[in-house]
């Protein structure tokens, strides 16, 4: 089974521990931020229930919610794993990130199968852009984890 790629550093100029921080809280913050804007528009559709293609606004916005609150929790496993030095949790999310890169890329692959049969619109940019970012951040994490694991110390 292939492994996943390793890297020295993270944009080229930072320790793989350091990237692993700004990942890390770039996840707990922009999962805070977007749970946030899901309970928003939650309680929005659900003020809309009796009108028509409602239950789908409602069904929409709670899965954003559910799925920006995993994000933000996700961000804190890999904050208390960085900051306590806790590689179980670490691994934790390598693994959880892992998972959800792949749904990601069959999502974008399923878009891009119905977008061909269907009119309508679809960003292809914006979604690879993403996919591409968070792969980023499995690779960087995954490379601490390793680094972490050799012994190798980082600074």
């Amino acid at each position: 089974m292939p492994s996943i790629p390793q890297v020295a550093s993270c944009c080229f100029c930072l320790t793989t521990e350091t990237g692993t921080k700004i990942i890390a809280w770039f996840c707990a913050v922009i999962g805070a931020i977007e749970t946030v804007r899901g309970l928003i528009a939650l309680l929005g559709a659900i003020g809309h229930l009796g009108q028509q293609g409602a239950a789908g606004n409602v069904f929409n916005a709670a899965l954003l919610t559910a799925i920006a609150a995993i994000f933000f929790i996700l961000g804190l496993y890999l904050l208390f794993g960085v900051y306590k030095g806790n590689q179980a949790y670490v691994r934790f999310w390598v693994n959880a990130a892992g998972i959800y890169l792949i749904i990601l890329i069959i999502i974008f692959i399923l878009n891009i199968i119905l977008f061909i049969f269907q009119s309508g619109s679809f960003n292809i940019i914006d979604s690879l852009v993403f996919i591409l970012l968070i792969g980023y951040f499995v690779i960087v994490v995954n490379s601490y984890l390793r680094e972490q694991g050799n012994g190798i110390e980082t600074f």
